[in-house]
């Protein structure tokens, strides 16, 4: 296994344009592989990243390098983890593997119980990651959460600043690839919040929240962001900052959510020039709409870095059918300018995703993914879709020439096809 020395390269001010002068690209053996794999040059993917608006995340454990952005293809991430309804790490392995085999390009465990040990979350993530081999990503807060409801016995949100980023540095070191960090969350976006409060759905979210509103301090991830930032580039891990007020509902594409973007942009900033590579995280529930202009909105307020979204979900309806109408609504956001898709599976509003499900949410994001690559021009995607429709309504794979609707008798195709044998029509 490689080193992060061997695989990143420092970056003379020579190499590059960009003002973000302290951002590292890997070796130029990964980065023209990546490039060949996405269809573009490994100068136009070197350039994206110096200047922030991609970043390659790699997975230690299995040197599995994916490329988000603009740039290159839309990527899907799918969840897996425990809870304490389901502390089964057998169950994760598991559907880190189905997520994987359907496609997904990312992983993230969520899990809010450690691996054997309540606490025990290093092990979990080590190995997800050596399961999944692809990049994995974390939410540390919900380790600080559940060490202050053992420390205290209690079911209370007490966060430790010292003792955060002592655990961020732990899961790095399990080869955590890239976290959600709720840093924009601070006391000016609260106070936005509490001006017209409504519901907050992330988990990290309210977290972060209940610890600002019960003890009036501030978010200690924004607090103490330069020292967070010190310890993802001492790793290598990407920041990605979290969106804790997505509130559940599209009615409430409010101010709260406007605020967070705006200190997320600034954070993106701030990290990207302490050399920390950096994605912002979106809301879920948008109007389609609103769609065009929340994504707008976002790529203005961050300076066009990677926008991972969870959804969007269109509408509030069709519980249970959450991962089509996610994809309906993920299909217009990467067409606007989304780069990075979180799978949403038929159970989300309902209960802990089984295999099944998170294979059907993986597809459904992937189609999602791929529609809106097309819409949106991207060379790879168009390439897909080009090598695949050379039978019209045909399915490619298939070994008969005709589908079962139309039978052998009526195929159009089939007998259009037959046809040039006996008289002259042009035919593709």
């Amino acid at each position: 296994m490689s080193t992060l020395q061997e695989v990143l390269e420092p970056v003379s001010d020579a190499d590059f344009s960009s003002p973000v002068s302290t951002l590292r690209v890997p070796s130029n053996v990964v980065l023209e592989s990546l490039a060949h794999e996405e269809g573009v040059t490994s100068a136009q993917l070197r350039e994206h990243v110096l200047c922030g608006k991609a970043v390659l995340l790699r997975n230690p454990h299995s040197e599995k390098w994916t490329a988000i952005g603009s740039l290159v293809t839309t990527k899907v991430n799918a969840n897996v983890g425990t809870s304490a309804d389901c502390p089964n790490y057998d169950q994760v392995f598991k559907k880190a593997r189905i997520a994987v085999e359907a496609g997904a390009h990312t992983l993230m465990d969520l899990s809010t119980i450690g691996f054997e040990n309540a606490l025990d979350f290093a092990r979990g993530i080590r190995s997800v990651s050596e399961v999944a081999g692809v990049p994995v990503g974390t939410v540390p807060v919900y380790e600080v959460a559940r060490h202050g409801m053992i420390r205290t016995e209690s079911t209370r949100v007490v966060l430790d600043d010292d003792e955060a980023l002592e655990i961020v540095e732990r899961q790095a070191e399990a080869g955590a690839s890239y976290m959600a960090i709720h840093a924009g969350l601070n006391r000016r976006s609260l106070e936005v919040w509490r001006r017209k409060p409504r519901s907050i759905v992330s988990k990290g979210g309210y977290i972060t929240a209940e610890h600002m509103l019960t003890t009036g301090k501030e978010n200690p991830f924004y607090e103490r962001f330069d020292d967070l930032l010190a310890i993802l580039k001492k790793y290598d891990v990407c920041l990605n900052v979290g969106s804790a007020l997505r509130s559940g509902a599209t009615r409430f594409n409010d101010e709260a959510q406007r605020a967070e973007i705006r200190e997320a942009g600034e954070l993106a900033r701030r990290a990207n020039a302490a050399g920390v590579k950096t994605t912002v995280e979106g809301p879920g529930h948008v109007p389609m709409a609103m769609i065009p202009e929340i994504v707008k909105y976002q790529q203005e307020m961050t300076d066009g870095r990677p926008f991972f979204i969870l959804g969007f979900l269109p509408t509030d309806c069709f519980t249970g059918w959450d991962h089509i109408v996610s994809a309906i609504g993920a299909t217009e956001a990467v067409r606007h300018g989304v780069s990075w898709l979180c799978y949403i599976t038929p159970a989300e509003h309902k209960r802990m995703p089984n295999d099944k499900d998170v294979k059907e949410g993986v597809i459904a994001a992937r189609i999602a993914a791929h529609i809106g690559d097309c819409a949106r021009g991207n060379s790879v995607a168009l390439a897909r879709e080009e090598a695949r429709n050379d039978k019209g309504c045909l399915d490619p794979n298939a070994a008969k020439q005709f589908c079962s609707i139309c039978g052998q008798d009526f195929c159009p195709i089939q007998r259009l096809h037959d046809l040039k044998e006996n008289i002259d029509v042009a035919l593709p």
